[in-house]
């Protein structure tokens, strides 16, 4: 194994196309800490050689040091190469603050040809809860293949977080098409037991009159408006 902390910037980017992943990833955290204290590294880290891992690991490098710009996200977003891709939605989900072009590039990802990179923007959006995200992941459910488990687990979780982002009242606001009401009010049943914090949290009595279960947030009334759509709402057991 190379002194990795004697070689050149170049020669430790080579080294992102490793055949080896253990040696991959050991310079990438060489590369990681070298960047910032040498802002040249970020130049080598742009570069549009060939070699898929190095381009991929290349993201996560630029996201970690800030230097993630949009012209380097939109390159990635169009490369032939998956793990490009799945590693871009990666570094930008790892990104301290998001963009609106960052959330327009995760839920992009979800209409992706490559199921990887579908999923991978599933858990991004998963991490990233936002009801803006809701019409995007519903439409991916219904365009799933349904012998994607992984895909259609990622996709329920990002859903239960996009409705345990927002309140109530705005919940039951939200247009739902017929087509998604199904998946949406299966989803919803699930949240109770979802997120534990709504039965633990000490600031209010959340036991709802209405139906003797926990809801997310004080306002039973709309909560049940989203619940009761398709017919009076019987709680998941358990």
């Amino acid at each position: 194994l190379p002194d990795l902390a004697r070689l050149s910037t170049e020669a430790l980017a080579a080294l992102l196309d490793a055949p080896s992943e253990p040696l991959r990833r050991l310079a990438f955290d060489q590369l990681a800490a070298r960047g910032r204290a040498d802002p040249d590294v970020a130049a080598h880290l742009r570069s549009r050689v060939a070699g898929d891992h190095r381009r991929a690991r290349s993201l996560r490098a630029l996201g970690l040091l800030g230097q993630l710009d949009g012209e380097t996200i939109a390159a990635a977003a169009a490369d032939d190469a998956r793990v490009v891709r799945v590693h871009l939605v990666k570094a930008v989900e790892a990104l301290p603050s998001q963009e609106p072009a960052h959330a327009r590039l995760l839920r992009t990802g979800l209409a992706d040809q490559d199921p990887f990179v579908r999923r991978a923007a599933a858990e991004a959006l998963g991490a990233r809860a936002s009801l803006d995200a809701l019409p995007d992941l519903l439409a991916a459910v219904r365009a799933a293949a349904p012998d994607d488990v992984q895909l259609a687990h990622a996709l329920r979780r990002a859903i239960a977080a996009s409705l345990a982002s927002a309140d109530a009242e705005t919940l039951a606001a939200i247009p739902v098409a017929a087509d998604d009401l199904g998946n949406l009010l299966d989803i919803v049943a699930d949240l109770p037991v979802a997120y534990q914090r709504f039965y633990d949290s000490p600031a209010a009595e959340r036991t709802c009159a209405l139906c003797g279960t926990v809801h997310p947030g004080r306002d039973h009334a709309a909560w049940h408006a989203l619940l009761d759509r398709q017919g009076p709402w019987v709680p998941a057991p358990g």
